[in-house]
């Protein structure tokens, strides 16, 4: 039987999340990557779906690599955070990246239910990520999350997500 996340978790996961931008001087420790994945791995997808292929990267060296495939606004943030994911889906695995999108999403909530902040990364220049991190593998990334300990002070408000009533419908 399934029992529901209590309030506080929801509060942790989804509620008070928030996309970081600014980072505490706080490393993530690897048994932390380990667990994440851990979690990601087990998260719902297609059976056949477990396309997704993960570099964390923690050392300036590897981020440093990262940095030109990033629209310029970005950087300095991503290069900041303490870790940067990037995911990707196996293509010779599977055509289908809705599997990879949905591990995209578990990074963040993994990271969440583990304490630590995210900053989702939109823009990236996909094939210099590619030929970074992935040559030769035939993996296509989709994804990529700055992942620390961030800076409540920075953090800003989440602009106006629409009201149920104007996003759903029940049919």
């Amino acid at each position: 039987m399934t029992s529901i996340l209590s309030d506080a978790g929801m509060d942790l996961i989804f509620r008070h999340a928030g996309t970081h931008g600014a980072w505490l001087d706080k490393p993530v420790a690897d048994v932390s990557l380990h667990a994440l994945y851990d979690l990601v791995r087990q998260g719902p997808t297609d059976p056949a779906g477990a396309t997704a292929r993960l570099r964390f990267l923690k050392s300036p060296e590897a981020k440093a690599r990262l940095a030109p495939a990033l629209p310029v606004a970005e950087r300095e943030p991503a290069m900041s955070a303490p870790v940067v994911v990037v995911v990707a889906h196996d293509s010779a695995g599977a055509e289908d990246t809705v599997n990879a999108a949905m591990q995209s999403a578990y990074v963040m909530i993994a990271a969440r239910a583990l304490g630590l902040d995210c900053g989702p990364i939109s823009g990236f220049d996909a094939a210099l990520v590619d030929a970074a991190f992935f040559p030769g593998s035939g993996a296509r990334s989709c994804f990529v999350c700055a992942i620390g300990h961030g800076d409540p002070s920075a953090l800003q408000p989440p602009g106006d997500r629409p009201a149920f009533a104007e996003a759903c419908e029940i049919l």
